[in-house]
């Protein structure tokens, strides 16, 4: 009962010295999302992120502010944050420049800004092919499938998270209840102990490789 997406994504906004990469109690872009994350010609992806705020819930936000330092590629960037891929010349014109082969898909990195707190994160698109995002396969605890509905776990044993992915793909768990173990790896384990936080969210990210990315997230809880 719990479950939580970058090659080509990167974390921007800052995570505290003291706080392990997999802690969700501290406000910080886990992922950003692209939709979709591979745009032919004159096609258009809409952003958005999974956020994570100290003392409070994650949320799917979108963003306040999207730019790129790519100087041929700065008109992708429209006003309402979304990002439409230029014609065929234009892709045809920076392929050559950069001397990627004719039918490459074309990368373009974007600066994404979230939150009033101006939280930034990079997230890498590309340009000149077609392709989504992965869907998200079935995390499971302790060899049970879970679904949406809220975890519980028992204090003071370690709990089995596992979730099965293409070998190529990044995983990353997080956790505001507990202590994770082996967060970066498919098969973790989740421990809470009498004074860690008894209650929070858990989250599961994946990323293929290719700009892709998913994400679920689950209430979670000590067993009364």
């Amino acid at each position: 009962m719990k479950f939580a997406i970058v090659s080509l994504l990167v974390l921007g906004a800052c995570v505290g010295d003291s706080d392990p990469r997999w802690q969700l109690d501290h406000d910080h872009v886990v992922a950003v999302r692209a939709s979709p994350p591979h745009l032919a010609s004159g096609a258009r992806a809409t952003l958005d992120a999974l956020v994570a705020h100290a003392g409070a819930p994650t949320s799917v936000d979108a963003p306040v502010e999207v730019r790129t330092d790519d100087g041929m590629l700065g008109s992708t960037i429209q006003a309402d944050g979304t990002v439409l891929a230029p014609d065929l010349a234009t892709l045809a014109q920076v392929r050559a420049a950069r001397g990627l082969a004719a039918d490459a898909p074309v990368p373009l990195r974007l600066i994404t800004t979230f939150g009033a707190d101006a939280k930034v994160a990079t997230k890498t698109i590309y340009l000149g092919d077609t392709g989504g995002n992965p869907a998200m396969p079935t995390p499971t605890l302790e060899g049970a499938a879970l679904g949406e509905e809220p975890i519980t776990v028992p204090a003071a044993t370690d709990v089995a998270l596992a979730i099965a992915v293409d070998p190529t793909w990044e995983v990353a768990w997080l956790s505001s209840c507990g202590t994770l173990h082996d967060d970066d790896l498919p098969d973790a384990v989740l421990r809470v102990e009498p004074d860690d936080p008894q209650a929070g969210e858990l989250a599961v990210v994946v990323r293929d490789g290719h700009g892709g990315v998913a994400w679920q997230v689950w209430p979670i809880a000590t067993a009364p």
